[in-house]
């Protein structure tokens, strides 16, 4: 019965890691987002970026809990080649959005996805927060559902910038 256990263990670690590899490898999917202020943003355009895409609603707690963080992650990385967009999910209200935008001030462009178009073609997102972390050659890097590792994301981002930065010098 331990080999049993222990077999089936390895297997599925191993499903994992062979999962995590093949996310990695995934490319951004070719979606245009439209802010609330009409800023249109195309995520094919920020390639040599690195971008952080956060699905939010207004009725989860979690992710109003997560804002300040995220617009201090803005605020830190915005001077560099870092995009930050928030997309509020389709079942969330446009006008609590839209409110609860104004009133934080958030820095970061923000999107409604009101057809759920956005979150279907990142996998079908249906739990809020899910951040996804897009590295400059266009590829998904890592998947966070609830709330973000931010220490390991920062020291992510600040990797990730220091060596696109060096690559594009030479």
């Amino acid at each position: 019965l331990k080999k049993v256990f222990l077999t089936l263990i390895i297997l599925i670690a191993g499903g994992l890691v062979i999962y995590n590899i093949g996310f990695n490898r995934l490319t951004v999917p070719h979606v245009t987002l439209t802010t609330l202020t009409g800023q249109t943003v195309s995520l094919k355009a920020l390639k040599g970026n690195v971008v952080l895409v956060n699905f939010w609603a207004t009725d989860c707690a979690a992710c109003l809990a997560e804002m300040p963080t995220l617009a201090s992650l803005h605020q830190q990385f915005a001077q560099q080649n870092f995009t930050l967009l928030a997309v509020a999910m389709n079942h969330d209200s446009i006008n609590y959005v839209k409110t609860f935008v104004r009133e934080h001030s958030l820095p970061f462009p923000v999107a409604f996805d009101s057809t759920g178009n956005i979150a279907q073609a990142f996998g079908t997102v249906q739990v809020t927060p899910t951040t996804f972390l897009i590295g400059p050659d266009g590829t998904l890097l890592k998947h966070y559902v609830g709330h973000l590792a931010i220490d390991e994301l920062q020291t992510q981002i600040q990797s990730l910038l220091t060596t696109t930065s060096a690559t594009t010098r030479h």
